[in-house]
């Protein structure tokens, strides 16, 4: 069942989105993780202050009500109930969509600064054994040259 509201709205931008509550942001930066988080505690304080709403149902309740056949519960509430509920799902799946491709950024990142970490590291062994051969080489040939002196 569709409210009609979707968490995002991908028509207008596939890298920029707009949440429910009106802020936008990349789909992938790290704000706006921070916007959907807000968005979700903020669902979560009003779902827990509204657990019984004003006229006094609780949803436990009402569900119980639904399924023993009792109906003296208001469908109307019900639906609001659901599409709620739908609504906290879509922010809940695209919060993880979120996290799930800012985590792939985060490893691409830290695979590249490895890579980037071993180059440079194989460049200093590589000098250093080059350094290494060179002062081999001087000491060899001050040897040889010791050697090759006629003694007085």
């Amino acid at each position: 069942m569709s409210s009609g509201k979707t968490l995002i709205d991908h028509a207008s931008n596939p890298v920029k989105s707009k949440l429910i509550n009106g802020s936008t942001g990349s789909a992938t930066g790290y704000g706006d993780l921070e916007d959907y988080i807000m968005e979700l505690q903020s669902r979560s304080l009003q779902n827990g202050s509204s657990e019984n709403d004003k006229n006094g149902i609780n949803i436990g309740n009402s569900v119980n009500s639904v399924i023993n056949g009792e109906t003296n519960v208001d469908p109307t509430e019900l639906l609001l109930q659901l599409a709620q509920k739908e609504k906290d799902l879509i922010l809940a799946a695209e919060l993880g969509k979120a996290l799930l491709e800012r985590n792939e950024q985060l490893t691409r990142a830290n695979e590249r600064i490895t890579e980037e970490y071993s180059h440079k590291l194989e460049q200093i062994d590589a000098m250093f054994k080059q350094r290494e051969v060179t002062s081999f080489s001087k000491i060899l040939f001050v040897l040889m040259n010791v050697h090759l002196q006629p003694v007085v």
